[in-house]
């Protein structure tokens, strides 16, 4: 028989003092919440996984002018889009690859060197940004936005924008967001935060250059305030709804001449400014580091560090 020496010598052995009975319906809620999130945080994982290969088998088949790669990874129809780097823009499927073939011809093998990539995934759809520069034009940064659909069980790419030319939101929604964008960015250069404040959601987030979030216009003001000052220019990219939400790619240019792809963040139906981020590699739970894949714990780290 093997005997435990009691916690409370008044007490029988592991008979639980008031404050535990207490607490002990908590942590039964607790780990069956852990339990019940464990499959959506693998399920996320596996998706994030994906898309990354997705990501670096287009980058690697355009660098080797392969066609038929790129094939493999568009969805075939007719309304999908592209820009390509030197400008011109492509609708449909058969179009684009006939735009592809063309540009190899003109290219050849070239070298594509990406980074500050940025993930968005929301059920069957999926965004990523990113600035990319490469051989024909190694001292340019172009932005690049890449869409995504899940169809059955594999993603898709339909909309690949290496200018910001075109936009996949709605007419209706466009009208709006885009005046709301021009304010935003006059209000930043001329370091003037009060012509932001109307325009902010209650919920509002801002992550600074250093990846602190704050929550509130109140609590976010003064750190941005003191961060603007360090913009010298500022470049709306391409925008994208995903869901309730318009996503803004965004490339300053600060005052060491360093240059950042941040992004700001628009809440429907009212097309509020929900979010100025500064830092968007601070996001780990979304951001999608290259040549990694996101783990299981990895995302269970950054959902505890939230």
């Amino acid at each position: 028989m093997i005997s435990v020496p009691n916690r409370n010598a008044d007490k029988m052995p592991f008979k639980l003092t008031e404050e535990e009975k207490a607490m002990k319906p908590a942590r039964c809620i607790y780990i069956c919440l852990m339990l019940l999130t464990l499959p959506l945080m693998a399920n996320q994982s596996n998706e994030i996984q994906a898309l990354q290969a997705i990501r670096d088998a287009g980058e690697l088949a355009f660098e080797r002018n392969d066609i038929n790669t790129i094939e493999k990874l568009w969805l075939h129809d007719d309304d999908v889009l592209m820009t390509t780097p030197i400008g011109t823009r492509h609708k449909g499927f058969a179009e684009i690859k006939g735009a592809l073939i063309d540009l190899f011809g003109l290219l050849g093998q070239t070298t594509i060197d990406v980074s500050e990539p940025f993930l968005t995934v929301d059920g069957n759809e999926a965004s990523i940004t990113m600035t990319y520069r490469w051989s024909p034009a190694p001292d340019i940064r172009f932005p690049l936005t890449e869409r995504y659909r899940k169809v059955d069980r594999d993603w898709k790419i339909y909309v690949s924008d290496s200018q910001g030319h075109f936009s996949p939101l709605r007419p209706e929604d466009e009208a709006v967001i885009k005046p709301l964008l021009l304010a935003v960015q006059r209000g930043l250069l001329a370091k003037d935060t009060a012509a932001i404040e109307n325009l902010v959601a209650a919920d509002f987030i801002y992550t600074n250059f250093n990846g602190t979030r704050h929550r509130g216009w109140l609590a976010s003001v003064e750190m941005l305030r003191a961060d603007i000052k360090q913009i010298a220019n500022l470049q709306l990219e391409s925008t994208t709804l995903m869901g309730n939400q318009a996503c803004t790619s965004v490339l300053l240019t600060l005052t060491d001449d360093k240059i950042r792809n941040v992004q700001f963040t628009f809440a429907g139906p009212d097309w509020q400014l929900a979010t100025i981020n500064l830092n968007p590699e601070a996001e780990s739970r979304t951001v999608m580091p290259r040549n990694k894949t996101a783990t299981l714990w990895g995302l269970l780290k950054a959902e505890r560090e939230r």
